[in-house]
């Protein structure tokens, strides 16, 4: 059974400001996640990350196994200032 994908606001907000491609790249793997978000990801403690590319874009998401929902909190490139705040 496939897993719903919930963004946040701040990660429609960050995909908006993408070009189409890149924007496109990241959602193919976010939808991913859909088919199992613990084999995509990685444990960060409170929650999962998934890596994208060699563009360095980060997603930070967290799933419910039981809901069969995954919520995506953000995403950030690896280079960005916020990328060490958010993801570590």
């Amino acid at each position: 059974m496939m897993y719903k994908i919930y963004l946040s606001r701040e990660a429609e907000k960050f995909l908006s400001r993408l070009s189409r491609g890149e924007e496109e790249k990241i959602i193919r793997r976010i939808e991913k996640l859909g088919e199992d978000p613990e084999h995509f990801g990685e444990f960060r403690g409170n929650f999962w990350v998934l890596k994208i590319g060699k563009a360095g874009y980060r997603v930070s998401y967290r799933f419910s196994k039981e809901e069969k929902i995954v919520k995506i909190g953000a995403i950030e490139r690896r280079s960005s200032s916020g990328y060490k705040r958010r993801f570590y």
